[in-house]
């Protein structure tokens, strides 16, 4: 029986500052080290692919935190040196999220030059994810077993009292474009209710569709997006369509329970964990539509460290979990999970498959084609994207809450950029 066993003191010596570590030990021998960010993305790798290993193999798990800058300058420098690293003590696979894709590319093999993964393999794979991990040369640096198309989330039971129907399709013509979505907002506050928990919970849809990359030649950039975003948030602010409340927190939290008044949230598939994980959830009281905007907002990437010692292992990993049809299919009927195969998508979407918490819809029949959409959308994606985005939405915050005006929250955006990335200007 496998057990998991507490690295202790001379493990810590091997670890990231502010890393945690899990480890499946059954003997000395052959190991895997996975470097992750999210729990159930390493839940999911060991579900689908690790436990069917022999069980005289090692590995182990390690939890980096990409918002911490110690725990990310730590793992850069144990990239570097990886190459000249004892055995058993090489990073062989990291999880990358996908704001900090261009942060990790230098540190990653070529999936097809050096895995070995073949571009049959990788033929049904949705373009606009596969291309997130190129790199200058075009170079495959990184693979996804997850699309992360999103949509609109709304409670059933609000809708039939404001809009007369809870019907996917005919709430989507109360949200089908950006004035629909503010005017059913207005509705919505005049009975009681709210559009949006925060000002943040639009946001991905708004940043998905920028036109412009978030620094260019050194300038940081505000795309019109963005003072889209700034100016519908401080609306919905100043009119009652938002509760207010930040994102991820727990006043966010609550209100997905069953008497809670906000109607909605933005969100991919993965959202269903957040709704359906709430306590005193409204299980069964939630539908999905795509809302006013076609976006995606997420998505986690399999990339093999320049100085792995199981390449071949590494190739199984990215093949089962990115290009094996059947245990793609597994992974989204068993976690409800939009996988990065088109094949099974397709035949998912065109299935009976329900899920019972969204009241019986298949949400994957809207997803697809929000997907299908996005293939052709351009994605500018920067290294210095994921401070970018910290930085913005606390300044931004910062302003509707009315610490600052939105010229101080400008100032102080700008002041953090400089002071983290001195090459940047204004």
């Amino acid at each position: 029986m496998k057990k998991y066993l507490v690295l202790l003191l001379m493990l810590i010596l091997f670890l990231p500052l502010g890393a945690q570590s899990r480890k499946q030990k059954i003997k000395e021998g052959k190991r895997l080290n996975i470097y992750y960010f999210n729990e159930s993305a390493a839940t999911m790798i060991e579900n689908y692919f690790l436990q069917s290993l022999p069980d005289d193999f090692e590995y182990e798990f390690y939890e980096y935190q990409n918002a911490n800058v110690s725990s990310m300058k730590n793992l850069y420098r144990k990239l570097k040196e990886n190459e000249t690293e004892k055995p058993e003590n090489k990073i062989d696979v990291v999880l990358v999220e996908s704001q900090y894709v261009q942060d990790f590319l230098p540190y990653m093999l070529d999936v097809k030059n050096d895995i070995g993964l073949t571009d049959a393999d990788l033929s049904h794979q949705y373009k606009s994810i596969t291309d997130v991990m190129k790199d200058a040369d075009g170079k495959l640096r990184g693979v996804a077993w997850q699309a992360c198309p999103g949509g609109f989330f709304y409670r059933r039971s609000i809708a039939k009292k404001v809009f007369g129907t809870d019907e996917p399709a005919e709430i989507q013509k109360q949200l089908n474009n950006w004035q629909k979505f503010e005017e059913s907002a207005s509705k919505l506050k005049n009975a009681g209710y709210y559009m949006l928990a925060g000002y943040e919970d639009s946001f991905s849809a708004f940043d998905y569709n920028r036109k412009l990359p978030l620094v260019y030649e050194n300038n940081v950039i505000i795309d019109s997006m963005l003072y889209s975003w700034i100016g519908q948030s401080m609306d919905f602010k100043e009119k009652g369509y938002s509760q207010g409340v930040q994102m991820w927190s727990s006043d966010w939290g609550n209100s997905m329970k069953k008497d809670g008044k906000v109607f909605g949230y933005f969100g991919p598939a993965w959202m269903l964990y957040t709704l359906s994980g709430v306590s005193n959830s409204a299980a069964g009281d939630w539908a999905f539509c795509k809302g006013p905007q076609s976006y995606a907002n997420g998505g986690t990437w399999i990339c093999a460290a320049k100085g792995t010692d199981d390449p071949s292992l590494v190739h199984d990993l990215m093949y089962a979990l990115t290009c094996d049809k059947e245990v793609m299919k597994k992974i989204a009927i068993g976690n409800s999970d939009f996988v990065n195969n088109k094949l099974v998508m397709n035949e998912i979407a065109d299935s009976d498959y329900k899920i019972d918490f969204l009241g019986g819809q298949d949400l994957f029949k809207v997803l697809v084609d929000i997907q299908n959409s996005l293939e052709t959308v351009p994605v500018y994606r920067t290294v210095y994207d994921g401070a970018y985005k910290e930085y913005f939405l606390q300044n931004m915050s910062n302003y509707f809450n009315g610490t600052y005006n939105l010229t101080q929250a400008f100032e102080k955006f700008y002041s953090n950029m400089k002071s983290k990335y001195r090459e940047l200007k204004k």
